[in-house]
């Protein structure tokens, strides 16, 4: 019910799994319009995370409006979750606005090749969590992506990955 603005939404505006093309946001008024690019093809059977961080704000105090937007693609929503957090292997302190990306494909040239299916980016303590996750394994990487790209170029980018494989797997029955 009040009128808002857009701040930074390159830097907030985060969609996972990331988009091959890049939305349109807008505000019309007292509403966000978010609108996939034409030729953008959606995965099948996904569950899609619109994080709109702090890009929305509030015109005459900008307080942050926190909003996460989450649909699918396929019959149902996936519902796990996976957290953790990411330290330099040299400093031991936490990394922060890392990448934390998982990925279907298992290869170890994956992340030259394909962005990532989930990711998130860690906070100013090296945190991260991947919402809205299935069930799966996952080839886990953590890259400083300088360039933005959710691709590692190598030479000024850190990386950092798991010496196995991810299981994401739901909770036991009880």
């Amino acid at each position: 019910d009040e009128w808002v603005q857009l701040k930074d939404v390159f830097n907030q505006v985060v969609v996972s799994p990331p988009l091959a093309k890049r939305p349109v946001i807008e505000r019309r008024k007292k509403s966000i319009r978010f609108r996939f690019d034409d030729e953008e093809v959606l995965r099948d059977s996904a569950t899609y995370v619109i994080n709109f961080g702090n890009a929305i704000v509030d015109l005459n105090e900008s307080n942050p409006a926190e909003i996460v937007f989450v649909f699918s693609t396929g019959p149902y929503i996936d519902s796990l979750s996976v957290s953790g957090s990411v330290v330099d292997a040299y400093t031991g302190k936490p990394v922060e606005k890392a990448l934390f990306m998982l990925y279907e494909n298992t290869a170890d040239s994956v992340v030259r090749t394909e962005r990532p299916f989930y990711f998130a980016r860690t906070d100013r303590d090296g945190n991260f969590t991947i919402s809205n996750v299935k069930t799966g394994t996952f080839k886990a990487v953590a890259l400083v992506d300088e360039n933005l790209n959710y691709k590692y170029d190598g030479q000024n980018e850190k990386i950092g990955f798991l010496d196995t494989l991810l299981k994401v797997l739901p909770p036991p029955k009880r």
